[in-house]
């Protein structure tokens, strides 16, 4: 682990290349979360008065570390992008944060009766990254130099946008860019992800980032930076310290050539 200009940047071996996390030092926690053998990328946001998201971040960032096991088991078996298994561990995943919310909740003293999350989580299991998502976190794929965004925005702007009533350059100034309107909390039994399947092919990148890293830098901008950085981690480094927020967090993976898991 290193720091640098308020950067704390770590470096994770990976089965297909590599990867690496950063968050801003002034966090008090790393939302940013890499678990497993490299193959499990998370990044978790808790939502709601700064106590109860630290809370609800924590306690689902302990979830993926207890999920370590299946995250290796899943890469052995070599997953095939048209079965179900992986979508279904991480949408476990989700459940769990889910319910470690409750019983946190049922045992202890703590007075906020809401707990909330914003959670992006990725399974690379070669080829194939299946990606489950609540909230406005994102997740982008670099290939062939074109960039292109995997998931969602859930979130009110991007609701007004879809509806005509927003333009997307006017939706990206607007106060609602940051008004979630899908999380897992522990008042609403109902999770509704949006999952995603995305082909990958060698030298491509991946990127996992907070919302202040995109409505800081814009897609234009992450792509450079992306292109321009010769590491995973000064990847890292420069989209949070470009970024330059007090609550930023990514994880940039580089995929380099591997031979699909048999």
């Amino acid at each position: 682990m290193t720091s640098c200009n308020r950067v704390v940047i770590r470096t994770f071996d990976t089965p297909f290349g590599t990867a690496c996390s950063a968050n801003s030092t002034a966090r008090a926690s790393n939302e940013s979360t890499l678990a497993g053998d490299g193959t499990l990328f998370a990044i978790v946001g808790g939502v709601g008065d700064p106590e109860a998201a630290s809370i609800a971040s924590e306690l689902s960032a302990g979830v993926l570390s207890q999920f370590t096991p299946v995250v290796a088991s899943l890469r052995q078996s070599g997953v095939a992008a048209q079965d179900s298994p992986a979508h279904d561990f991480l949408r476990a995943l989700l459940g769990e944060c889910r319910n470690e919310m409750l019983r946190y909740i049922d045992k202890s003293s703590c007075e906020h009766g809401h707990l909330a999350i914003v959670a992006t989580m990725s399974l690379v299991v070669w080829p194939t990254v299946f990606t489950v998502h609540v909230g406005h976190n994102r997740v982008y794929h670099l290939s062939h130099r074109r960039l292109t965004q995997l998931t969602e925005d859930h979130t009110m702007a991007a609701k007004l946008v879809q509806a005509g009533v927003l333009s997307p350059r006017r939706a990206s100034a607007s106060r609602l860019r940051n008004v979630v309107w899908n999380v897992v909390d522990n008042y609403s039994e109902r999770i509704a992800p949006q999952f995603i399947e995305t082909h990958l092919r060698p030298n491509d990148a991946l990127v996992w980032c907070s919302a202040g890293v995109d409505q800081a830098l814009g897609d234009c901008e992450i792509q450079r930076l992306l292109a321009t950085s010769r590491s995973a981690a000064a990847a890292c480094h420069n989209l949070v310290g470009s970024a330059a927020n007090d609550d930023d967090v990514a994880i940039v993976a580089r995929l380099g050539p591997v031979e699909p898991c048999r």
